[in-house]
């Protein structure tokens, strides 16, 4: 702690503490249950978390904010603090679905109206669900895909516009609001609304209504402050957990500028705590309105169901986890991308509202773990060890692959069956060919040496796309199409004649 000298008339020299009295830190980490803020520094130590930040607002006010570790473990990491700046990855969409709510407030559209009406280019694979598809149902994860359906497509190049005109072709694995299949895509289409009624792109619209009247000014969107913290991963070293330094480079900003709606609005510890206070307060910011009441209201309104256990049931509203228990209802949203964790919390009944963001991107758990402990010591709860049993419960975990045996594996025809050029309109034009009696397989910024992995079946790997497949339908011994899987089941590449 930094200290003041004073010198008094009688030449008297006073030391005064008052840093922390001067940005309110110490006065108002006082205010948190007794054992909370240890137990925060015990999480920082026990997950060997680089860089730390904890947000804690209660009945209006910040009462905790408080910076642990570093932005970078070399030398060019500094303390973290009050505005040090996180990726708040899909904690972003709370973001985009307030900032659609001020467009429907305006009167401009409904969230019982269909899209289609307002964007006629939308459309989907199925043309039911393509014109009955309503504006409520953007946000809610139950457009009918698999869980994180297209994730990989950024990867190949195809920007946020482009996705928007490939979900023709990407084929629901359930119907129509049936089951619960978390996207990160389909909130480019709200954006496209509010872009449409507001005139402006996105990120403008999202600092001209939302950042700006909230006083959040540092926060930033559809862009990567030159001082983000670096990334991290933790893994097991010889005797302990340790942060390993990743570098992204170029491809964090390219897979978060195509899904800049769903994953990219950068914050800070300060500015986070304005947000809070909004959703703490029906929509408004003191006495400013930023969406109106009723908006407010059904945006926190359960939309889709996504599990029930003994304890809790827990759905999905307009972008944000509900989980309804004992406690009450608490509304909550984590975020993993490039490096960066982010969890945000809020009780109404408890006028409690808690962010802790982390440069690692391993897991949320050592974030969770934070408001879990919080909340039991508002509600005097002491069941759960929320540092022991989460770190435990997640290193214990191991991948179990299960690879095929030798024997059940079909050969492959000859490498020139499966050589020529397929297309897909959208997509474009993918390439099969050989090279040093190797097949490779190129699609946009992709050129990648396919591995036979069974049948007419083949995999590549790239970074950020891990492995993926493609599967070549034939005929007459040639291959007449092939099929991408990107975590989703897109229509066939037809092969050029």
């Amino acid at each position: 702690m930094k200290r003041l000298l004073l010198t008094l008339g009688s030449g008297l020299v006073l030391t005064v503490a008052i840093l922390m009295a001067i940005i309110g830190q110490e006065t108002h980490n006082q205010k948190v249950p007794k054992g909370f803020a240890s137990f925060v520094e015990d999480v920082f130590r026990e997950w060997n978390l680089p860089g730390l930040m904890v947000v804690v607002v209660k009945d209006g006010q910040t009462i905790f904010l408080e910076g642990y570790g570093k932005t970078a473990l070399d030398v060019s990491g500094t303390a973290v603090d009050g505005d040090t700046h996180f990726i708040l990855s899909s904690c972003s969409k709370a973001f985009t679905a307030a900032l659609l709510a001020t467009v429907i407030d305006e009167g401009k559209l409904k969230w019982g109206d269909t899209v289609v009406n307002h964007l006629p280019d939308f459309q989907l694979y199925d043309p039911w669900v393509t014109q009955n598809f309503l504006v409520r149902d953007i946000l809610t994860h139950k457009t009918g895909f698999r869980p994180y359906a297209a994730d990989k497509l950024p990867h190949f190049g195809y920007t946020r516009d482009e996705m928007l005109r490939l979900f023709r072709h990407i084929q629901p694995d359930y119907s129509y609001r049936s089951l619960y299949g978390y996207n990160n895509h389909m909130p480019t289409v709200a954006a496209q609304l509010i872009e449409k009624y507001t005139g402006k792109p996105w990120a403008e619209a999202l600092s001209e209504r939302i950042f700006t009247p909230l006083g959040m000014k540092n926060s930033l969107a559809g862009e990567l402050p030159p001082q983000l913290p670096k990334a991290y991963r933790l893994r097991w070293g010889s005797d302990s957990i340790r942060a390993s330094y990743v570098d992204y480079g170029e491809r964090a900003n390219t897979w978060l500028s195509a899904t800049e709606p769903a994953c990219f609005v950068i914050s800070t510890g300060n500015d986070i705590a304005h947000w809070m206070q909004m959703w703490l307060n029906n929509g408004k910011y003191g006495d400013k309105e930023i969406v109106s009441e009723r908006a407010f209201r059904y945006m926190l309104s359960p939309q889709t169901i996504t599990g029930i256990d003994s304890v809790a049931l827990y759905s999905y509203a307009q972008a944000w986890s509900i989980e309804q228990g004992p406690h009450g209802r608490t509304y909550r949203h984590t975020g993993l991308a490039f490096g960066h964790s982010s969890f945000l919390a809020f009780i109404p009944e408890m006028k409690l509202g808690v962010a802790v963001f982390s440069n690692n991107e391993t897991t949320t758990r050592p974030l969770m773990s934070i408001f879990n402990q919080l909340r039991d010591s508002y509600l005097k709860r002491t069941k759960n060890d929320w540092l022991k049993e989460p770190f435990a419960d997640f290193w214990s975990q191991s991948d179990v692959s299960h690879t095929a045996r030798a024997s059940d594996i079909v050969p492959s025809l000859s490498l020139e069956a499966y050589v020529g050029e397929y297309f897909l309109s959208e997509f474009g034009k993918a390439g099969v060919y050989t090279r040093d009696d190797k097949l490779y397989f190129t699609l946009r910024n992709i050129n990648r040496p396919l591995s036979h992995k069974d049948g007419n079946v083949f995999t590549f790997y790239a970074p950020g796309l891990g492995n993926t497949d493609v599967s070549f339908v034939m005929k007459g011994g040639r291959a007449e199409a092939l099929i991408l899987d990107a975590d989703a089941i897109i229509s066939p590449f037809v092969r050029i004649k």
